[in-house]
């Protein structure tokens, strides 16, 4: 089997997420229209048109409305690395990722970063003060939710660059 990419209407977006609507019906149409097959990577060649990616199924794994399916026929494609122990394999940048939304959400509770990040909240009572640290967190890395930084890669190298200058602030090696 080899299935092509690249600059097509209608591709899949860049962060390889779906369009789903809110009410969920989106994804029961989705779940219908699964073919659920195990497939090798065999290779990856890239030509100006985008690229190409053969993968090998057994025969006894093709589904019927594959092999039907018109040459030419667009599939919307998920892929999840299975390990040696038939577990999937969550790639290293999702843990680092979902790592920095944890710390972003530690760091404002913590009161000598909440003082670091916003001078004035020194005044304000200390049940509001996690609030008013992650307000100014979010306005400062330019996204809605802490959340985001698990997609926003922009916002989470500006998270980077905000917590190493506070390690340089508190003199602190982590």
């Amino acid at each position: 089997m080899s299935v092509s990419g690249g600059h097509t209407r209608g591709s899949i977006p860049s962060t390889g997420h779906a369009t789903i609507t809110k009410n969920g019906k989106g994804m029961s149409k989705i779940k219908d229209a699964i073919l659920n097959i195990e497939v090798k990577k065999a290779f990856l060649r890239q030509n100006k048109d985008g690229y190409t990616l053969g993968l090998i199924l057994h025969p006894s794994d093709l589904p019927d409305g594959l092999m039907r399916a018109p040459v030419g026929t667009r599939f919307q494609v998920a892929l999840v690395e299975i390990g040696d122990d038939e577990q999937p394999v969550v790639p290293r940048d999702v843990h680092v990722a979902k790592k920095l939304v944890a710390v972003a959400g530690k760091m404002c509770r913590v009161p000598e970063f909440q003082m670091w990040l916003r001078p004035d909240l020194v005044h304000s009572p200390e049940a509001i003060r996690e609030d008013l640290a992650s307000a100014e967190l979010r306005d400062q890395l330019n996204v809605e939710s802490r959340a985001d930084l698990e997609h926003d890669e922009v916002a989470q190298q500006r998270f980077r660059v905000l917590l190493d200058q506070y390690d340089e602030s508190q003199h602190k090696i982590y």
